[in-house]
């Protein structure tokens, strides 16, 4: 969600800004009928967990990387 770190590489020669959501986007997969997983950095992760409104199920954390999902059906 609106980062790309390595994923970067090689993204100057074709347009790939399909491969990458902002957070609103996010947001509303999120917010939606059907399960979503995320993986995170740890480090990237404490604005969003502390959002009341955004509601997570921690599945797995290690090596600070955090694996959660949006716990729906």
């Amino acid at each position: 969600v609106e980062y790309r770190g390595e994923m970067e590489f090689g993204a100057a020669a074709e347009d790939h800004s399909d491969r990458y959501v902002d957070e609103a986007a996010f947001r509303r997969l999120w917010a939606g009928p059907g399960r979503v997983y995320a993986l995170a950095r740890e480090q990237d992760t404490p604005k969003l967990f502390a959002d009341p409104a955004f509601q997570y199920k921690l599945i797995d954390q290690q090596n600070g990387d955090i694996l959660f999902s949006n716990n729906q059906p």
